[in-house]
């Protein structure tokens, strides 16, 4: 009720050797058109239905500056380009 409804929610299973995470993106009441929240949720642990929050976009929920490192942390430096992930696209798209 807090967000308004559940707009849409994006599922992504073990791309770019990540665990598992989904992005769950709610229409924003008595807000400007186009303001979204948003959450990403990550299942470091594979357990079924065992997933933590990791990020979100609204300044009163979690916002982990290094996200995008704890969820791509199995991925080599070398081949880390924070710019060119998935993730942050699919979290920062409106």
């Amino acid at each position: 009720m807090k967000y308004g409804r559940l707009t849409n929610v994006i599922f992504v299973d073990n791309k770019e050797n990540t665990p598992p995470y989904k992005i769950w993106v709610f229409e924003k009441m008595f807000s400007l058109p186009g303001d979204k929240v948003k959450f990403l949720f990550y299942n470091t642990d594979k357990v079924v239905g065992n997933y933590r929050l990791l990020q979100s976009n609204d300044i009163n929920e979690v916002n982990n500056l290094q996200w995008l490192k704890d969820l791509y942390k199995k991925v080599t430096p070398k081949n880390l380009k924070i710019k060119d992930h998935n993730a942050e696209r699919l979290f920062n798209k409106n």
